[in-house]
């Protein structure tokens, strides 16, 4: 337990010497304060909606820390090859998965406490009691219990932390919306089979133990199957995480079998091979993209399924339109994420000087591994197109052709966004919000110093390809000074 404790303190060390930690307290304390103004309209019962959003704000930022931090408790280690040191220590599997774990909680416990007293605010502003603020925080804390060894399990078992937070991402779908699933299911069905019976108290049941059910927000209590579901599937989770690094620390030291690999020999080397390095160990390769494919695929029937059981007016073109905000929102955190992680990763694994002794310029080197890493990308792109083809009439078309300045405009933001992503990914980890940030910025004052009307976008569109240019030669002398130190 000494160990346990040193690790403890080395990552909430860690932790608190970042800054991280105080962006996201920042963001949440400026959505709190928004929630505040938003719902402070001089009437007897809006405490009440202060304190629902307050908890959507809380139940959303719990999910996040979920997916970004402990799903890359183990990854993390193991990325930067730190995970054999953790073995050599006097730390077993146990003490490891409980340090990293006691530290991560604990800074986000710390973004749970510190929004107390604007919670207790929604008392005096009457509809909610002190009692209902106490078992809420209670549930959120039980919620977070259950996400975090969730999170740390499939880091633990996973070996990168895109696939740990895609099956945490999975993890906490189900349980959030398994009981509208089922609920819709049992409709469809025939009632009186033994499928409806089963379907139907799944339904129940997941409706019970769900933290933002209209039960729990009026409850001045937790109830029973929320407290023993969290308790007891967060115990599992930890127990599981145990063992799959016990697992683990066993075989990473074992030796490989000896001998060549039977199979085709490969006649030559690979072409682009930068491209299908990026593929690999960025994107996931090609298990990744055939289970994201699986995935999205899944979704879409799912989306399918619900508004079949709940519209009488469903049409594939319903469907369509239904998929395309939520599948392009996938589709920029997708690109995003890899824009962001393509050339940082090589800066981050100081692989950078090794790369530039390869008999390669950097322009081809950096195009390479930017669309290799994009090909992560395809699954989400295919389903979104699916999506837009089902959701078209035969006069969209027109339409198309008749204001393709929007899609120019809209392909000439994306551009930029890529170029200022990749740019400012040679100095900062998560480079996207900023340079999201510094294309909208500049998206508007363009716009806002040219013409009005179509010609904005028009004049917008050609001034950010133009400033492509600057950004890609900036991009290549930084990977030179970059490589040269």
């Amino acid at each position: 337990m000494k160990s346990a404790f040193i690790l403890f303190q080395r990552e909430l060390l860690q932790h608190l010497r970042s800054g991280a930690p105080y962006v996201w307290r920042l963001i949440v304390l400026i959505a709190l304060f928004i929630a505040v103004g938003e719902t402070s309209r001089g009437q007897i019962g809006d405490g009440l909606f202060l304190f629902i959003a307050i908890f959507a704000i809380n139940y959303v930022l719990i999910a996040l820390a979920g997916l970004v931090l402990f799903a890359t408790t183990i990854t993390e280690e193991r990325e930067n090859k730190t995970l054999e040191l953790l073995f050599l220590s006097e730390l077993n599997s146990f003490g490891i998965i409980l340090g990293k774990l006691a530290s991560r909680g604990t800074g986000a416990m710390i973004l749970l406490l510190i929004q107390l007293p604007i919670a207790l605010l929604a008392v005096t502003l009457g509809g909610v009691s002190t009692s209902i603020v106490a078992s809420t925080y209670g549930l959120l804390g039980l919620y977070l219990f259950f996400v975090a060894n969730a999170g740390i399990a499939m880091s633990a078992l996973c070996k990168r932390s895109r696939t740990a937070g895609l099956l945490t991402g999975v993890i906490l779908f189900l349980h959030s919306f398994a009981g509208e699933i089922a609920g819709q299911l049992s409709r469809a069905l025939t009632p009186g089979g033994l499928l409806h019976a089963a379907v139907e108290s799944i339904a129940w049941y997941a409706g019970r133990i769900t933290p933002w059910s209209g039960r729990s927000m009026g409850s001045d209590t937790i109830s029973q199957p929320q407290l023993l579901f969290h308790l007891i599937a967060g115990g599992i989770f930890f127990l599981l995480a145990c063992v799959f690094l016990a697992r683990r620390a066993r075989t990473s030291g074992a030796p490989k079998k000896s001998g060549a690999k039977k199979g085709r020999p490969r006649r030559h080397p690979w072409r682009l091979p930068f491209l299908w390095k990026d593929f690999v160990l960025v994107a996931g390769g090609r298990r990744t993209f055939v289970l994201k494919l699986c995935l999205y695929a899944a979704l879409v029937c799912i989306f399918a399924t619900f508004l079949a059981a709940t519209s009488p007016w469903f049409s594939a073109r319903n469907l369509g339109q239904t998929l395309i905000p939520v599948l392009m929102l996938c589709l920029v955190l997708e690109v995003s994420f890899f824009l962001s992680t393509s050339l940082h990763s090589e800066i981050r694994g100081n692989t950078l000087p090794s790369l530039a002794t390869i008999p390669t310029n950097f322009h081809r080197m950096a195009l390479e591994k930017v669309f290799g890493a994009l090909l992560g990308a395809i699954p989400v792109t295919l389903t979104w197109g699916l999506a837009v083809l089902l959701s078209m009439e035969p006069w969209d078309l027109d339409f198309i052709l008749r204001e393709f300045w929007i899609f120019f405009f809209m392909f000439s933001v994306g551009t930029f966004y890529a170029h200022i992503t990749v740019l400012l990914s040679l100095w900062i980890g998560r480079a996207s919000p900023v340079a999201a940030f510094g294309t909208t910025v500049m998206m508007m004052f363009i716009m806002a110093s040219s013409a009005r009307g179509e010609e904005a976008f028009v004049v917008a569109a050609f001034v950010l390809l133009m400033l492509c240019v600057p950004l890609h030669i900036g991009t290549l002398n930084g990977l030179r000074a970059k490589a040269a130190r």
